[in-house]
């Protein structure tokens, strides 16, 4: 995949793969349990990375929309960079949770503002042609339509792997809201619950002929906080 801004590759599994060109928002998250602020970026049409920072215990801090990645790129960098000295430490990084990477320390002694970064942010262009680019390499994401629910009694079933949980938490989680967990996929499967950054289009070809649902752990969650 060619790089779009900065020298770097999109993280498709972190902004839902969303059109580079459309807006994008940064977010600043504070995770008191874990002593830690975190930057990071989702598209604008998807909050299922917001909800599953506040499932972890974040509390959101500030929220920006600048218009496209490569503008909410280059904010996560600036204030990544500013951040260097003080990294993460502590439960983040010994177990590498998603995302610890763009964590600090919470005794830093620099307040971060997002806003601070706008008007800079909305003058960086993209290449266009790279746009391009994105559009003939891209894969396309089998996510559930908007109004997907789950209901006590549904029957979910687990692949891949989650660097949150192990599977059996996983599983654990479903089974405490009244779900049942299937050891694999048949007609009366609600849906599957499958990674995020896997090849989604080869994985989910079996289910999809029976109908049931591809989601992701991210959406998995989503769904059960609205059953809860």
């Amino acid at each position: 995949m060619r790089r779009l801004n900065r020298g770097a590759v999109p993280c498709y599994v972190c902004d839902g793969a969303a059109d580079p060109s459309s807006p994008h928002r940064v977010y600043l998250f504070h995770f008191s349990g874990w002593h830690a602020f975190k930057v990071g970026i989702t598209n604008s049409g998807n909050d299922s990375r917001l909800d599953r920072h506040r499932h972890a215990g974040g509390q959101l801090v500030e929220l920006i929309e600048v218009p496209h990645w490569g503008a909410a790129f280059w904010v996560e960098q600036e204030v990544l960079n500013a951040m260097l000295p003080w990294p993460a430490t502590g439960l983040p990084t010994d177990r590498a949770i998603s995302g610890w990477t763009e964590m600090w320390d919470d005794s830093a002694p620099i307040n971060v503002r997002l806003g601070d970064y706008i008007e800079a942010a909305n003058a960086i262009t993209i290449d266009r042609e790279l746009i391009e680019d994105w559009k003939r390499n891209r894969w396309t994401p089998v996510l559930p339509p908007s109004d997907f629910v789950l209901k006590g009694g549904d029957a979910v079933c687990f692949t891949g792997s989650s660097p949150e949980k192990s599977r059996a938490e996983w599983k654990a989680l479903a089974q405490g809201v009244g779900l049942r967990v299937a050891g694999s996929v048949t007609s009366t499967t609600s849906a599957l619950v499958a990674p995020r950054g896997g090849n989604p289009n080869t994985k989910a070809a079996a289910p999809l002929s029976m109908g049931v649902r591809v989601i992701s752990y991210e959406d998995f969650l989503a769904a059960i906080e609205a059953l809860e």
